[in-house]
Parts: C-alpha cells; sequence; structure tokens
C-alpha cells in the first residue's frame, strides 16, 4: 500500500491534513516504514489513533483532505 494519489508534499505538507507545516514541526507519525510530520497535536492524535487501530487504508484511498474545524 502507498499514500493516496493526492497532490501531497511530505516537506511542506502536514500528513494528515495537508495544511502547512510549521517551521519546526514535532509531531511525527510513522507510515509503512517512511516519518511524516503533522502540523499540530490534533493531527498528530488523529493520524495515530488511524494508524494504530489499523484504518491505514484511510489514507491509502482517501481522495480529498479532512476540513479544519472552526475555531471556538
Amino acid at each position: 500500500m502507498t499514500l493516496s494519489s493526492l497532490p501531497f508534499d511530505a516537506q511542506t505538507q502536514c500528513f494528515h491534513c495537508g495544511q502547512p507545516l510549521p517551521t519546526d514541526p514535532h509531531y511525527p507519525i510513522e507510515f509503512q516504514g517512511q516519518s511524516y510530520q503533522c502540523c499540530c497535536t490534533g493531527c498528530h492524535a488523529i493520524a495515530q489513533a488511524v494508524l494504530e487501530n489499523g484504518l491505514t487504508e484511510y489514507y491509502v484511498h482517501r481522495t480529498a483532505f479532512p476540513q479544519k474545524g472552526e475555531a471556538a
């Protein structure tokens, strides 16, 4: 399995949501033997939950990045 065919730049985009990464990201995710970064603790937590629960196909078959939530 590989990542979906979504346009994705692992150097500049969040693994989970596709938003730009901060200058010095600290939220690593391991997927299929490769290290990726998430933009925030929320994306990191969701990505980790997806992977730890055997739902890796989400990242293989997705056709769009998830929408960002509104600030409260």
